[in-house]
């Protein structure tokens, strides 16, 4: 997962994401899938910015990959966050687009919530 300045350009982030899977790609690994979640609101300020581009990269790589990749996103400029997980092979993984309705489902929730708190 990879959080990016929302005020960095298109082109920018665009080259990034290529970059990311060529790097994965040259260390031996194999790029499953690669989606844009998405500009969304922050939870709190990183680097002075509120928001965020979202990015899910899935991937299978040896620890060699992930180290070079993890190295190279700590170096380039638009990358506000990125998190590196190991899932389990035998567990089902939702792809980007079930996550996107997964996501906007909670938020609904939480609105609904705030509405029936109000009227207490």
């Amino acid at each position: 997962m990879l959080v990016l300045d929302s005020e960095s350009e298109e082109e920018v982030m665009e080259k990034l994401i290529e970059k990311t899977k060529a790097i994965i790609e040259e260390k031996g690994g194999k790029v499953e899938e690669c989606s844009k979640l998405g500009k969304k609101r922050l939870t709190y300020e990183i680097k002075k910015k509120k928001e965020g581009v979202y990015f899910l990269v899935k991937f299978k790589g040896e620890v060699e990959t992930i180290r070079e990749l993890e190295r190279n996103l700590r170096l380039a400029e638009p990358v506000l966050r990125f998190m590196t997980t190991r899932r389990d092979p035998s567990a089902s993984i939702p792809s980007a687009s079930a996550a996107e309705k997964y996501s906007g489902k909670r938020e609904k929730e939480r609105t609904d919530d705030r509405a029936g708190r109000d009227k207490l």
